[in-house]
C-alpha cells in the first residue's frame, strides 16, 4: 500500500468520524428542542379543560343569615375562567365524565351550606387520652436510651 493510500484511507476514518461526532451531537439537540417546543406552555390551553359543577348544597339559615355557600363557590368557579366550568345536574355530569366530555366533577353537598356555617359555632375539645401520651413517652424514653442521649 502506496503511503498515498494510507492518508485517503485516514482522512476517509476522520471524515467518517466528524460525520458521527456531529450526528451524536445535533440528533439529541434536534430532540431536546422538539421537546421544549412541545411542551413549552402546558397551561395554555387549560381554560379550555371542561369541568362538570354539580351544586346539590341547599343553603342554611333564613333571612339576611342565609349562608348560601355552594351557590357562591359554584358562581366563583365560573366566574374564574381558570377552567371550563359548567354547572350542571348530577346526571349530566357522570354522563360526560364517562363520555370524556368532562376532566372530572366538582361534587357539592347537599349539607355544605350547613357544615360552614357550623364551624364559627363554640365546640368543646376533645380531652387527650393519658394513656397515649404516656405510650409515647415511654417509647421516647426507649429511643434515647438505644441512641445513648439518656
Amino acid at each position: 500500500m502506496s503511503p498515498n493510500a494510507s492518508n485517503r484511507t485516514r482522512v476517509q476514518r476522520s471524515r467518517v468520524a466528524r460525520l458521527l461526532l456531529a450526528v451524536l451531537v445535533v440528533v439529541p439537540l434536534a430532540f431536546a428542542a422538539l421537546y421544549m417546543w412541545v411542551v413549552w406552555d402546558p397551561t395554555k390551553t387549560v381554560k379550555d379543560m371542561p369541568v362538570a359543577i354539580v351544586n346539590a348544597d341547599v343553603p342554611a339559615g333564613e333571612g339576611d343569615d342565609q349562608v348560601h355557600a355552594g351557590a357562591d363557590v359554584t358562581a366563583n368557579l365560573i366566574d374564574s375562567g381558570s377552567l371550563a366550568f359548567e354547572s350542571v345536574d348530577s346526571s349530566a355530569a357522570y354522563d360526560g365524565l364517562r363520555s370524556g366530555h368532562f376532566y372530572f366533577v366538582i361534587d357539592i353537598p347537599t349539607d355544605f351550606s350547613t357544615t360552614l356555617s357550623e364551624i364559627g359555632d363554640a365546640t368543646v375539645a376533645p380531652r387527650a387520652d393519658d394513656g397515649d401520651i404516656q405510650r409515647q413517652q415511654h417509647t421516647q424514653g426507649v429511643e434515647h436510651r438505644r441512641r445513648g442521649d439518656v
